[in-house]
């Protein structure tokens, strides 16, 4: 959800209630505004989403963490409402400016139940992995200083992190009252997270530290750089610390049940079916998709039955995957081999960097940076990887880099819609388009049939994970029964211990409808190419031609 100040949500309503009587103000000229609007100027992701915020209208604050009650979701709700009348109210338009309606109306319409599930969306934000909270070091890592003003305002940032992280440990602590709050097995390991950053952070070989000092030798300004150094170590030392200690010793105080899934919780199964929809980008019920996993699963289970035992052995071989000298190398490798299958891009300023070992344990295996909107070609993006480089993340890079994440949202940018839809992206779209990628992209290191092998025993594992997160979260598993059902399919042996599975149990319980944001949706991907009439390149052209859509839009467009 995104923040909206209570100056912002009175200025917008006035806004919108005027263009409600104005239908003739040109649908660009609403959006011009409508971006404006929909970002909280103390948002420390407009230093991340854009090069010169100004030059759209918008005028940074001092950025802060930021914190969301429940008054903040209803009056966002009441905004999504206004937003999506504002946008059907434009009937007449065509091309471009029709798709990026819909696309908008659909975007938005996902967000209007949040409302009804404050504690788990807001309470989300402390989790031990792909939470805010796991986010900061990143943030900070990639911040920009083009300006004076973004180094008050990072600093600012650093400097109320304690008084927000006390924000989200209140909230923790209200949830443990009412019984929604995290099990013992994720505070504990919240808690470690928490722990590894102040260990590394209390000591002067901190990335952050050097990672400031870096920049400030390239800045083009004058600044006093030994006194902005200073300050800065100070901050990480202090208040940044004091952020990450406060929230540990008051996480340790709990003593909560065990980790369970939502449907376990008051209201979360239907919270589950309203964050599935959303992470997949699909307005199907949990039934019509767990039907459609089971289906799709019979139909790759006769057809895996048309291969040989000594076909299976080649998707294990060692030199499966080829070796590569640096993961640098293997993506340029990869841009060269998708030319006659994807729409060529222009060339990219990138750079692969290590995740610190301070994130390690919470971090992905690997994540891509996605770029400003308004970035030009000297801007430098960044894939981080997650661990040495190994012949083994040969998918990795696919799906982080070309032709996944990095080729699609550097596609995206060359697109005559409005900037707005590059700010507004759809996680499903996204995640499902990289993991269709990086099967995709087998092609270009084994024969057809061995792709195709390796795509169904890969979308087997990838289904049978999406059916134990609806498992867990719909139907109430626990950690046996999530194990029965492997067994019972022999994707465990009869004899598999409880604890060899725990880790993932857990973290599927701490990351509901997160699996099937990748997995499901790149089904789709497969079901949407399969009724395209035309080549892959075709397909791929216009399936990314839509920008970043739900799917419900993309299926109205690209089959007419």
């Amino acid at each position: 959800m995104k923040r909206f100040s209570m100056v912002l949500v009175i200025i917008l309503t006035i806004l919108l209630s005027g263009c409600t009587t104005n239908p003739q103000q040109p649908f660009t000229e609403y959006l011009d505004e409508l971006m404006i609007e929909v970002i909280d100027e103390k948002d420390i992701g407009i230093n991340l989403s854009f090069v010169d915020a100004q030059k759209f209208g918008i005028n940074p604050d001092l950025y802060e963490l930021g914190f969301n009650t429940p008054k903040d979701y209803q009056e966002s709700y009441e905004l999504y409402k206004d937003i999506i009348k504002q946008l059907k109210s434009y009937k007449n338009l065509s091309g471009q400016e029709a798709v990026d309606r819909d696309v908008l109306v659909s975007y938005f319409e996902s967000y209007l139940d949040d409302v009804k599930y404050y504690d788990f969306l807001e309470g989300g934000n402390l989790n031990y992995s792909r939470s805010m909270m796991t986010n900061l070091p990143t943030y900070l890592e990639v911040y920009q200083f083009r300006s004076e003003a973004d180094i008050k305002a990072y600093f600012h940032f650093i400097e109320t992190l304690p008084t927000f992280f006390q924000k989200y440990l209140d909230l923790e602590l209200d949830r443990q009252n009412r019984g929604l709050g995290y099990g013992q097995e994720i505070i504990d390991r919240i808690v470690n997270v928490l722990n590894d950053t102040i260990s590394m952070s209390q000591t002067d070989e901190y990335f952050l530290l050097n990672n400031f000092d870096e920049k400030l030798e390239k800045l083009d300004f004058e600044v006093d750089k030994e006194a902005l150094s200073n300050r800065h170590a100070s901050l990480l030392k202090n208040e940044y610390t004091e952020a990450h200690v406060l929230l540990s010793e008051g996480l340790k105080k709990i003593e909560a049940d065990f980790s369970k899934g939502l449907a376990r919780y008051k209201n979360g199964k239907d919270f589950y079916e309203h964050q599935l929809k959303k992470n997949t980008g699909l307005d199907m019920s949990v039934k019509e998709i767990q039907k459609m996993l089971k289906q799709e699963f019979q139909s790759l289970v006769f057809q895996i039955g048309n291969y040989s035992e000594s076909d299976f052995d080649l998707l294990f071989e060692d030199d499966f995957y080829p070796d590569f000298d640096s993961g640098k190398q293997l993506l340029e490798f990869l841009s060269r081999e998708m030319q006659n299958d994807f729409p060529k891009i222009s060339n990219i300023n990138y750079e692969v960097k290590q995740v610190d070992e301070s994130m390690s344990e919470a971090s992905s295996p690997a994540y891509y940076f996605t770029p400003h909107l308004d970035s030009g070609s000297k801007e430098k993006q960044y894939i981080f990887i997650n661990g040495p480089h190994t012949p083994q993340l040969y998918s990795t890079y696919a799906h982080e880099g070309f032709p996944g994440h990095m080729y699609q949202f550097n596609y995206f940018l060359n697109l005559k819609m409005h900037p707005i839809r590059n700010l507004l992206t759809v996680g499903a779209n996204a995640e499902g388009w990289a993991n269709y990628a990086e099967m995709y992209a087998l092609k270009y290191i084994v024969d057809d049939s061995v792709v195709e092998l390796s795509k169904i025993n890969n979308r087997l594992n990838q289904i049978v994970t999406s059916l134990i997160d609806i498992g867990i979260h719909y139907e109430g598993w626990l950690l046996p029964d999530m194990v029965d059902y492997l067994i019972e399919l022999g994707f465990a042996n009869q004899t598999a211990a409880l604890e060899d599975f725990e880790d993932m149990y857990i973290y599927m319980v701490a990351n509901p409808a997160v699996y099937p944001m990748y997995y499901v949706s790149s089904i789709k991907i497969d079901h949407l190419r399969d009724e395209f009439e035309g080549s892959d390149y075709e397909f791929h052209e216009a399936f990314l031609n839509m920008g970043s859509s739900r799917f419900d839009v993309i299926e109205k467009y690209i089959k007419k």
